[in-house]
């Protein structure tokens, strides 16, 4: 008895590799501090110092984009 077809498993590959590649490219992105990804990263609300945002913020690029790229 089939329950997948040819057709099935093809669009099952298809969706498996995009989302190989979008978890790269999104890896990618955080590695080079996108700005556009900003709201994404767990950050605090408010900061003291700016210094402290900044440290903070590129810790923060660094977690998210080794955690995209283990994903992978």
């Amino acid at each position: 008895m089939k329950i997948c077809g040819p057709k099935l498993s093809l669009c099952g590959l298809i969706i498996s590799v995009w989302g190989i590649i979008q978890l790269v490219l999104m890896g990618l992105f955080f590695y080079i501090h996108s700005v556009a990804l900003i709201e994404d990263l767990p950050l605090e609300e408010e900061y003291k110092t700016l210094e402290e945002f900044y440290d903070a913020a590129n810790t923060a690029y660094s977690q998210v984009s080794l955690e995209n790229l283990k994903l992978v």
